[in-house]
């Protein structure tokens, strides 16, 4: 099957062993690049709030006594989680407990080696 030449606007184009001149060659590597630069898929997620997203999981309330804090948390599966600082979800973990919110860490790994981590803080919604 040959290649037929394209009339766009009176002008012929022959593609012969020449790259297409209306391509930006710039997008193009930006493409490549962002393959590389993918996360690596995390696998099958346990049960229950260890394999659930941060950004799956609503902050429901925060309880303080001395020497001990707890977040609660609403998962997916709409029942009730106890977490406490160090706790694991399936993209991150708990890092602090703060009267109002709580800060969570959030890692991917990438498909180029990379390790990412972003800080995201949940609030208390205030009336």
């Amino acid at each position: 099957m040959q290649a037929q030449a394209a009339l766009i606007s009176g002008v012929k184009f022959q593609p012969t062993n020449r790259r297409d001149p209306f391509l930006d060659l710039v997008l193009l590597n930006k493409n490549v690049r962002r393959d590389e630069d993918e996360e690596v898929s995390r696998g099958q997620a346990p049960p229950g709030i260890a394999g659930m997203y941060i950004a799956q999981v609503k902050l429901q309330g925060i309880s303080i006594r001395e020497g001990s804090q707890l977040a609660v948390f609403r998962g997916s599966d709409n029942r009730a989680y106890f977490l406490q600082e160090g706790d694991k979800l399936f993209d991150g973990f708990v890092k602090k407990i703060n009267a109002d919110s709580v800060l969570l860490v959030r890692e991917a790994k990438l498909r180029s080696g990379k390790e990412l981590s972003q800080e995201i803080t949940k609030r208390l919604r205030t009336p």
